[in-house]
């Protein structure tokens, strides 16, 4: 429960292996790359590699082939494809002519299909005319043509009247672009008007070859060819299957090779190399040290081990949780992954977001409702906020059971806190919030010294407000609080207040001087005046003490939840009782739901909220990269 330890490697080797080195030891195999300039300070005498992918092509073509043959792309295991690349892209040329020359015709009979199907339109509005289109042709006086305009030039047209009376025209059809029509106009006319419509972007059809004889009769005919074109398109489309059918398996063999070759050969940009070796270095899970060194030893290839140090790049973060608390790792990332010499918080997130969730929301009935629809989520749906959903409904009935014994909102079948119906227990919920509050603060800023110890920062551990200067002057501020309304004791003596009081917050104040006095670093930030350095840190540590509170009190929630959780089911009663002296079981059914939905939804924002502010502010930064293996995706 932890974050993974790592370890660099650096891979070395003859340059002739260095496809082998990548295949075996970097690709699928939890090896995240690192740059070799930010890893090596000297890197004279390295060249980079050709970045330019030769499986870009070839792996383009199979792709085209395979989307044209109806092919969905799978992976394969291509061990056993024993072709060379020369033999790949013969085979894939020969391919690409043999179907690029069914799928052209194919094309081409159905733009012949589209542009017959625009003819029949423009003729259908005079089929009942018997005037032959040689006839129409031959006209002494009068011109027409065939075509469609854009919808938008269409209206241009008809809303300004250009030369309106010089022309007649016939609407066919429309559609969200075009409007398909034919004009007519007067032969001295012509050209004016041709030019007049192909201003307005007239796209004209010739027809003049496909009809004779009367517009009925050339539907007619171009009708019995269509007919023929689909005759034609059906044969294809068979020809189309059957080369899907018995080249199915070698494309997708042809394609799983170039697609893992073109995906490996980009972790090239990461290397470098010399006349005769290469140079890969990059993270590995320190557990994979021995099975990473007995592969590259069988393949006659160095590897060179290194801790993570100061003068090497910081390590990527991988998260190490038991499946219980794998669920909770998706809020610790949406905050920000831990560095990593950061303590991971995802132990801390999954145990009180569970527990204030259950005390936020705690209901044996509706508890069990949300578990019920969390697990279903994360089984059927595989929604991975399905289980977190499902853990925190168990929370609720735990809670709500032993804690307020309610189930579904009634009150009356188990024993519990009843907090709106007794004052002790009143504030017994408000005044047990604040103690949550204030343990996990401290806690909070425990880790948050553990983490400055570990990162060798004296800064963050001791002089800070979150470190062992702020923990004495919030846990002593806590003693006087408590001596004072609950013991009776009074604390507030010179000694008590300079030893825990004012000390802790003279060396937050000047936590900067004191940690580069100690750690003997000069200060690399703009040097302040004296009277600048001091309005900047006592407004800082105004700020500081105020949120020592504002922290505190806003678990006061957690109380404050639960409350409104009881007042919202006694609504819910109060309606169901309205239309008479017994509940309402339809009422009460839909205010369960209602509640469920709602404050289920405000509750799990809420604690997230505590999460967040009060609880990640204290020791979490989040500005750690994720460990990202090298892999290659065939599902994409």
């Amino acid at each position: 429960m932890a974050v993974q330890k790592m370890k660099l490697v650096n891979i070395l080797g003859p340059i002739s292996l260095v496809d082998e080195a990548i295949s075996k030891l970097c690709v699928n195999n939890n090896f995240h790359p690192e740059s070799i300039n930010d890893v090596v300070q000297n890197t004279k005498g390295f060249f980079p590699f050709d970045t330019a992918n030769p499986y870009t092509q070839p792996l383009k073509k199979v792709t085209e082939i395979l989307n044209k043959s109806g092919i969905t792309p799978e992976l394969r295991n291509f061990s056993s494809l024993n072709m060379n690349h020369s033999e790949i892209n013969r085979l894939i040329d020969d391919f690409e002519t043999s179907l690029g020359n069914l799928t052209t015709q194919l094309e081409k009979n159905e733009q012949q299909i589209k542009d017959n199907d625009q003819i029949m339109l423009q003729i259908r509005p005079i089929i009942n005319t018997n005037i032959t289109f040689e006839q129409l042709f031959n006209l002494e006086y009068i011109k027409f043509r065939f075509g469609r305009i854009p919808l938008d030039s269409f209206e241009i047209l008809v809303n300004n009247g250009i030369d309106n009376t010089k022309y007649l025209y016939v609407i066919s059809s429309k559609d969200k672009q075009y409007v398909w029509l034919m004009y007519f106009v007067p032969r001295q006319y012509e050209d004016r008007i041709d030019s007049l419509f192909a201003s307005l972007h007239f796209e004209r059809i010739r027809i003049s070859d496909k009809v004779n004889g009367t517009p009925a009769e050339t539907i007619l005919a171009i009708e019995n060819e269509q007919k023929k074109l689909y005759e034609s398109n059906e044969k294809i489309t068979k020809q189309i299957n059957k080369f899907a059918k018995e080249n199915k398996e070698t494309l997708l063999l042809i394609y799983s090779k170039l697609k893992y070759e073109s995906e490996a050969f980009e972790i090239r940009k990461y290397a470098s190399h010399t006349n005769d070796s290469f140079y890969i270095t990059g993270w590995i899970p320190e557990d994979m040290r021995h099975d990473f060194e007995l592969k590259a030893e069988k393949l006659g290839i160095s590897c060179i081990f290194e801790d993570p140090c100061d003068s090497l790049p910081t390590p990527p973060t991988k998260l190490k949780n038991i499946k219980l608390l794998k669920p909770f790792e998706e809020f610790v990332k949406m905050y920000g992954m831990p560095l990593y010499n950061e303590i991971d918080p995802t132990p801390l997130v999954a145990i009180t977001y569970t527990m204030i969730f259950g005390l936020m929301f705690g209901d044996l009935g509706q508890g069990l409702v949300l578990a019920l629809a969390g697990f279903a989520l994360w089984l059927f749906k595989k929604v991975n906020l399905g289980r977190i959903i499902g853990i925190c409904g168990l929370s609720s009935m735990l809670f709500g059971g032993v804690l307020y014994g309610t189930v579904f909102g009634y009150e009356d079948f188990l024993p519990g806190l009843k907090p709106l119906h007794n004052e002790t227990h009143f504030y017994i919920a408000l005044g047990g919030s604040i103690i949550i509050g204030v343990t996990l603060l401290l806690i909070s800023m425990i880790i948050n010294v553990i983490n400055g110890i570990k990162q060798r920062n004296i800064e963050k551990a001791l002089f800070s407000n979150n470190g062992i200067a702020g923990i004495v002057f919030y846990f002593s501020a806590l003693l006087i609080v408590i001596s004072m309304f609950l013991l009776n004791i009074d604390l507030l003596t010179l000694p008590f207040l300079s030893i825990f009081i004012i000390a802790p917050l003279l060396i937050i104040f000047f936590k900067e001087p004191l940690s580069h006095a100690i750690s003997k670093h000069k200060e690399e930030k703009e040097k302040l005046s004296k009277t600048e350095f001091f309005l900047q840190n006592f407004f800082e540590l105004f700020e500081v003490v105020l949120s020592y509170i504002t922290n505190t009190i806003s678990f006061v929630r957690i109380g404050a939840f639960a409350l409104n959780h009881a007042g919202l089911m006694m609504f819910v009663f109060i309606l169901s009782r309205m239309s008479g002296s017994s509940d309402n079981i339809f009422i009460l059914i839909i205010g369960n739901l209602f509640v469920i939905l709602l404050e289920g939804l405000i509750v799990g924002i809420q604690v997230l909220r505590l999460q967040f502010y009060e609880l990640f502010s204290h020791f979490y930064s989040g500005d750690g990269k994720p460990f990202e293996a090298f892999t290659i995706n065939f599902k994409k």
